[in-house]
């Protein structure tokens, strides 16, 4: 509820999809740090940085780009006027805030590959104790 009826709303920014976390195996990377007004522009792209940079979140593959289903469910967010930052496609999206392989990877697909969900894994994201 506040991510989507508080968060989501009221700073219009598709990168908390990347920064807020349910903490499953699907969920983007937790972050080790608390979140500070003076950075949070940084740690919002940091964040994205980390989860498209994770196969199961961003890949390109021979049939296209297959990326996390939080963009199919939220697919709006990234391309919707008045939120930022946004794009004209998830592609196209993906390559504005993925690592520089990516990113020239899917521009040397035309900029535009075909464009596939991955399933979401709900299963706990457990950590194991050394």
């Amino acid at each position: 509820d506040i991510e989507h009826h508080l968060l989501r709303p009221l700073y219009k920014d598709p990168r908390l999809h990347f920064a807020l976390n349910c903490a499953s195996v699907g969920c983007p990377p937790l972050q080790n740090q608390a979140w500070a007004a003076a950075t949070i522009d940084a740690q919002l792209e940091a964040a994205t940085l980390a989860a498209l940079s994770m196969p199961r979140h961003a890949e390109l593959r021979a049939d296209g780009l297959h990326v996390t289903k939080l963009m199919d469910w939220y697919g709006d967010d990234f391309s919707r006027a008045g939120w930022s930052p946004v794009a004209e496609s998830i592609p196209a999206w993906v390559a504005a805030h993925g690592p520089p392989p990516l990113s020239q990877a899917i521009s040397a697909a035309g900029g535009q590959p075909d464009v596939h969900f991955a399933d979401y894994d709900w299963a706990l994201n457990q950590l194991s104790a050394p």
